[in-house]
């Protein structure tokens, strides 16, 4: 008896906000590298075999608000299965099951899509890049709750803009999609890496980290200690730096070619959990190194970011709960000077549109100097609910307060997401540039179901 009551309470936890039946939007690529040519749109409805025809799925133009493409589902066509249905706007995209070259939707700031049924009503909506410039001219109902905030290019076989989740709605797409590896025609969840996530990229100096996914370039091993040639396109060390607290190679997350880059891990979402790592900080201000110089990078959960990063302050921005780090003289994020980690509350990144830095709360800044509270340094921050504690400094794998290095905070966002990384810099001599340098990294999932309220416990 007390099995079986835990497998209902199980059950009715996974289908909340779940649309079993209910077709949804689940996942889309509107801005692939370079040329658009790979572009799909997959709609979900959790294996009920959904009669689609005479759907439609339609682009709106956020700069008029008028419908400019129209797909229409063909006559006798039945939702797969397996629950996906994939509109591509070419043969080339995995797992296609309608060819329409309207399928090569939009680039937003903002746009939108919406899916209709047979009758015209309107069944779901993803309003996207609203971070610069909000809604523009899209009407109420052409999005759900604040709209996605960054921007989205992808493509089939690296990463995409899909629900955490697949088909969980709440409403509010911002909440409910992120950048994920892509998944054209499967689910969105991937199970490549599990939890609790251990790395201390003991792996080949040069080798990449395949558990991530990345529209441009994955996280590296490299050796700290060692500067390599850079232009290769793929991550390398700019420049050598002291060995890391955990010894041996580090991971880096950079495109040696310039400009932003993010990746994200190949695991499950979450809400409540933890990550903890040694990042490497560099005191030299970017002022010192050229006027309008600078970079930055962010750890990211419970959201997403763009694929070209870039933090809170422009349309790329994060979404979710962060650890963000500036080493920026103003003219790089749009923001004030700044050489200092923050701890943010980001939420859905809707605090202004106006391309400023309007987080929901700072939860935490430190600003580190050179000698002082520099080099490599551990960063910590644990979710759990509306509660949210941030550490710097401190022994690794501590829960302790040392010397200042805890702080506890209150939160309001407490959606889930998956874990990411996010790194841009500015320089035009790339060869001092200070990439996301982590070391033995630990992403943990700590909202499992316990022991005892699993449904394979026995009485």
């Amino acid at each position: 008896m007390r099995n079986t009551l835990f497998l209902v309470i199980v059950l009715m936890a996974l289908l909340v906000g779940s649309s079993f039946g209910a077709v949804v939007i689940n996942e889309l690529v509107w801005d692939d590298a370079s040329t658009d040519d790979v572009n799909y749109i997959e709609l979900y409805d959790g294996g009920a075999l959904t009669d689609i025809s005479g759907y439609t799925v339609e682009g709106v133009n956020g700069a008029n608000g008028a419908v400019y493409a129209t797909i229409t589902i063909p006559a006798a066509t039945t939702m797969p299965a397996d629950g996906f249905y994939v509109i591509g706007m070419n043969g080339t995209i995995p797992n296609v099951d309608l060819i329409n070259a309207l399928a090569d939707i939009q680039v937003g700031a903002p746009d939108a899509l919406l899916l209709r049924d047979s009758g015209a009503v309107l069944l779901d909506a993803i309003g996207y890049e609203f971070r610069s410039t909000g809604a523009g001219s899209l009407t109420a109902g052409q999005w759900e709750g604040t709209g996605y905030t960054p921007s989205g290019q992808g493509s089939p076989t690296t990463c995409s803009v899909g629900r955490y989740t697949d088909g969980v709605d709440t409403n509010n797409n911002s909440a409910d999609f992120g950048m994920i590896p892509a998944s054209p025609g499967f689910s969105n969840v991937w199970t490549t890496a599990s939890y609790p996530y251990v790395n201390d990229f003991t792996g080949t100096d040069g080798s990449p980290e395949t558990e991530f996914s990345a529209e441009f370039v994955v996280p590296y091993i490299q050796d700290p200690t060692v500067a390599d040639a850079i232009g290769s396109g793929t991550a390398s060390n700019p420049n050598a730096i002291a060995a890391s607290p955990g010894g041996g190679n580090i991971g880096v997350l950079w495109d040696d070619t310039g400009g932003g880059d993010s990746a994200v891990l190949q695991a499950p979402p979450f809400a409540n959990g933890y990550v903890e790592c040694y990042v490497y900080l560099n005191g030299n201000p970017a002022s010192a190194e050229a006027a309008g110089n600078g970079d930055g990078w962010s750890i990211i959960l419970r959201g997403a970011t763009g694929p070209f990063y870039n933090g809170s302050e422009t349309f790329n921005g994060d979404t979710g709960i962060t650890i963000q780090n500036r080493n920026d003289d103003g003219a790089l994020f749009s923001s004030p000077t700044r050489q200092s980690i923050q701890f943010r509350e980001e939420g859905d990144n809707t605090g202004s549109f106006d391309g400023s830095s309007a987080p929901v709360q700072v939860l935490r800044e430190v600003f580190y100097t050179t000698g002082t509270n520099d080099g490599w340094q551990r960063v910590r921050l644990d979710c759990n609910g509306t509660d949210v504690v941030t550490f710097f400094g401190g022994t690794l794998g501590t829960t302790t307060d040392e010397s200042g290095s805890k702080q506890v905070h209150t939160v309001a966002w407490t959606s889930p997401g998956v874990f990411t990384i996010g790194y841009r810099e500015g320089f035009t001599d790339n060869t001092v540039s200070n990439p996301l340098r982590m070391d033995d990294l630990t992403v943990s999932d700590t909202g499992q179901i316990p022991v005892e309220m699993s449904i394979f416990a026995t009485d």
